[in-house]
């Protein structure tokens, strides 16, 4: 039976998912994007009857990596591109926009195509964008994830250690390294609240708005994860509509059927 696979680049993980002539994802995987193994990559799409693939992708030398791996399978290859998405980019540089953010748009209409959507990207940065049931990306925010502002911190002082990115054990913290931890991990949080406040009242019925979160933190089930992630997903419950791990996924095989449609067309 042909399937499809769509691959997700990203600067930290390379997400693959593989999905049938139903349109259901039926398996997907993760694996550390450097070092890139070529082996631990093709031990995902070998031994498939994949007939095409489709790559968002955020690294260029990644990027090259995977496609050298697909051609060895005879598998092609197709890459978003911004002038033939049904999706308008109601924004100044289109061609700025990363490839996942675009994806997750179509995901998370896919998910609620009635409604208004904030879609909420947590990894190394954080993004929250607007999409419109009518098709329309508007844009959104971008702010530093935890890890980066936990970098930060010990980068640009003397004596402020670096940190591991989990919960802590109380609210209030009684050395240096709860009270960065403590800060980190309840001011993600209340960063995140806020830039969907935000974004919410620029729609005309805020109440309406589907909020859907993804991302590497949202994955707790991955083993590049583990379990680190799991208290944040349940507090990330209270603020979000929907939680979708494979959501970027989701939107790029949305893509590629639009696309296949206009090539049969």
């Amino acid at each position: 039976m042909p399937i499809k696979l769509v691959v997700d680049i990203g600067n930290v993980r390379i997400k693959g998912g593989v999905f049938n002539e139903k349109d259901a994802l039926i398996y997907n995987f993760a694996l550390p994007a450097f070092p890139f193994s070529k082996d631990s990559f093709t031990s995902h799409i070998k031994e498939k009857a994949i007939e095409t693939a489709f790559i968002s992708s955020v690294n260029n030398q990644l990027e090259m990596h995977v496609k050298t791996s697909l051609a060895e399978h005879a598998i092609p290859c197709d890459f978003i591109h911004y002038a033939n998405l049904q999706l308008k980019l109601d924004v100044d540089k289109p061609e700025e926009l990363g490839h996942d953010r675009i994806a997750n748009a179509y995901g998370a209409l896919a998910r609620f195509p009635l409604n208004d959507c904030i879609i909420v990207d947590i990894g190394s940065a954080i993004t929250c964008d607007l999409v419109t049931r009518d098709g329309r990306f508007l844009g959104g925010m971008i702010y530093p994830g935890s890890e980066l502002c936990a970098k930060s911190l010990t980068g640009h002082t003397d004596k402020f250690p670096l940190v591991a990115d989990s919960k802590p054990a109380s609210l209030i913290g009684n050395s240096v390294e709860t009270h960065i931890q403590s800060g980190l991990y309840y001011g993600q949080l209340g960063a995140i609240e806020r830039l969907i406040a935000e974004l919410k009242m620029v729609t005309p019925s805020p109440s309406s708005v589907k909020v859907v979160a993804t991302g590497g933190a949202t994955h707790t089930e991955d083993p590049l994860i583990g379990q680190a992630k799991s208290a944040f997903v349940q507090d990330l419950r209270d603020l979000v509509d929907s939680i979708e791990p494979n959501l970027t996924l989701v939107g790029l095989h949305e893509i590629l059927k639009e696309q296949l449609l206009k090539k049969g067309s």
